[in-house]
This record gives C-alpha cells, sequence and structure tokens, in this order.
C-alpha cells in the first residue's frame, strides 16, 4: 500500500472481498463537485516520482479530513532519500513470480542504492497489493491480496480489507475521509482526495491522475511523492523508454510518452521497416505486418531521440 512504500525500511477480480460498509453521506446532485477516484483516472505505468521524507512537519495537522479541506504542509521540512518508479511487472526481474500483476511499482533507495519491487493487481473495481518490498529486507507477500482503493471511490465510503499479509491475517477499514487542495512545498494540488485507515495510516491522492501526494504508514512515517516528467527521469537514469507490451504480436504502445513524436523501426540487418508518428502514451503502433523478429524502435520528440527494443512474435 502506498502508506507503507518506505524505502529505508522497505483480469479484475469480481466481486471484491472488500465490503462497502457505508455509502456517500452528500445528496447525489452534489457529489458531481467532489473528485472521485475511479479507474478510468489510473496511469501509474510510466509515472516516475521523487520521496521525500518528512524529517520534521512544523505546524502542519495531517488529522484534518471534510469536504473542501485546506491541507498546508508547507512547513513541513523534507530531505530527499529515493524515487519510485510504476512500470510495467515484465520489466522488473521478480515479475514472473506474480502473474496476475499488472503494475509493479520500484523504490530506489538513493543512502544505498538497493531497489525493492512491489507488485498490483489492478481491476476496474479497484487496486490489491500482492506482495511488496521483494528484493529487500523485509518482504511481505499477501496470500490474499490487500485491496487498498475501490473504483469508484466517493467521500464518504468506507469498505473492509481483508487480507492475509506473510501468513497473518489482517482487518482494516479504509475511508474517504476529505478532500480538497494539498499544499505542499513541492507545489499544490488541487481535488486532492484523503483516504484514511483504521491502523493509522493516511494516504493523500491526486485524483486524475490518480496517484499519491503524500502517505503516512501505521507507525507515522511520512512520505511525499514528487512526480516528475519521464524525460527528467531518463536524463538521471532512473528509468529508460518502455514499449509495452514487449513481445508485441499485433501493436504496441509507448508508454509515458507525452505530446507528439515520430517513429522509426530498424530491423536487425538496419534496414528501415517502419516510419509514422505517434500522438500520446495511448495510441497503439500497428506492427501486424513485421516478420517476427527484433527490432530498434527510435522516436524523436521535444525531449530528443530515444531508443528501444521492441521483439516482434
Amino acid at each position: 500500500m502506498f502508506a507503507d512504500f518506505f524505502p529505508t525500511s522497505p483480469e479484475s477480480r469480481s466481486p471484491m472481498r472488500a465490503s462497502v460498509l457505508c455509502a456517500t453521506i452528500c445528496l447525489s446532485f452534489a457529489l458531481s463537485a467532489q473528485p472521485v477516484l475511479q479507474y478510468d483516472n489510473v496511469g501509474l505505468p510510466g509515472s516516475v516520482y521523487d520521496l521525500y521524507t518528512v524529517v520534521d512537519p512544523g505546524d502542519s495537522d495531517f488529522e484534518v479530513e471534510g469536504p473542501d479541506a485546506d491541507w498546508d504542509f508547507t512547513t513541513s521540512i523534507i530531505d530527499l532519500i529515493g524515487a519510485a518508479v510504476f512500470t510495467y511487472p515484465d520489466f522488473t526481474p521478480y515479475g514472473g513470480d506474480y502473474p496476475d500483476a499488472e503494475v509493479a511499482l520500484i523504490i530506489i533507495n538513493y543512502s544505498n542504492g538497493d531497489s525493492t519491487y512491489s507488485y498490483y493487481d489492478l481491476a476496474t473495481d479497484g487496486i490489491s497489493v500482492l506482495a511488496e518490498g521483494i528484493g529487500g529486507g523485509a518482504p511481505k507477500v499477501y496470500s490474499d491480496p490487500s485491496t487498498f482503493l475501490l473504483y469508484p471511490f466517493n467521500y464518504g465510503q468506507s469498505f473492509t480489507d481483508d487480507y492475509v499479509e506473510n501468513g497473518t491475517p489482517f482487518s482494516v477499514t479504509r475511508t474517504y475521509s476529505g478532500y480538497g487542495s494539498v499544499n505542499l512545498i513541492t507545489g499544490t494540488t488541487d481535488n486532492a482526495v484523503k483516504v484514511t485507515a483504521s491502523n493509522g495510516a493516511k494516504t493523500w491522492y491526486r485524483s486524475d491522475p490518480v496517484e499519491p501526494l503524500l502517505s503516512v504508514n501505521a507507525a507515522d512515517q511520512k512520505l511525499v511523492w514528487e512526480r516528475i516528467t519521464i524525460g527528467m527521469a531518463e536524463q538521471r537514469g532512473l528509468v529508460r523508454m518502455t514499449l509495452a507490451p514487449n513481445p508485441a504480436t499485433t501493436s504496441f504502445r509507448i508508454p509515458g510518452l507525452d505530446g507528439t513524436a515520430s517513429y522509426r523501426m530498424i530491423d536487425a540487418l538496419g534496414r528501415e521497416v517502419l516510419i509514422g508518428r505517434v500522438s500520446g502514451a495511448q495510441e497503439a503502433i500497428d506492427v501486424s505486418a513485421l516478420q517476427p523478429g527484433m527490432y530498434s524502435v527510435r522516436v524523436l520528440d521535444a525531449r530528443g531521440t530515444r531508443t528501444a527494443t521492441l521483439i516482434k512474435d
């Protein structure tokens, strides 16, 4: 869960195990003005974050809840401790151990250079964690996954998350307890959502796209998630340009691509076999006519030229 990603330690399932305890407490006509956490706004793969620990909260009040909240955390003192990269499980060393995972998270700890890996089942009705901290000293494996967000999730809604972590059963109630503006030293985000857990954990999310902004785990460790551009992340060596799916049978996309780019595909003999333009990360490039084999994909956009290898089945 986002509230537990602390680097210094660190096909849809329906119906969900999590049972809704209470519906929204506001009139239906008012809900349109409230941010909703929903599947259509999830865009985690390809997103990259700097991770900061809060070393001194200052005058920040992390207990504020309710509608139209103004969370002012600007007096907090933070320290950069690592990076987080959401990607596809196939691009990680343990992805094959979690075939039901659609999303993986890499946590890079700057203090020692180590990386740990977490895996998630992303379904249309929620997101669940299958494993956390794999490759590190304190891994968590969920034989019964922990569902930490439902979709759609509205203000005032709660659900019970029953899960089994490293062989031990747990039950936690999670509540959409507030929405408003989050003011951090790294910037201001409107239409943010606060989700609280009965074990004391709290997470603030951006609602569109759905992604973490600030997380507080049950041990009261606080993390600030500052999203950075893919171009900056590539320059710093955090990520490389990715293609998905890879291997590809009929088509592939370029996750994390912003705006329009031109592309060229080169086969193993150095011949240019495909050329064109693509608009954004969701546009698919048709490779159904290409022969199976290995191809170099070269992309040119506002950030310059980047290259990745595609395997065509």
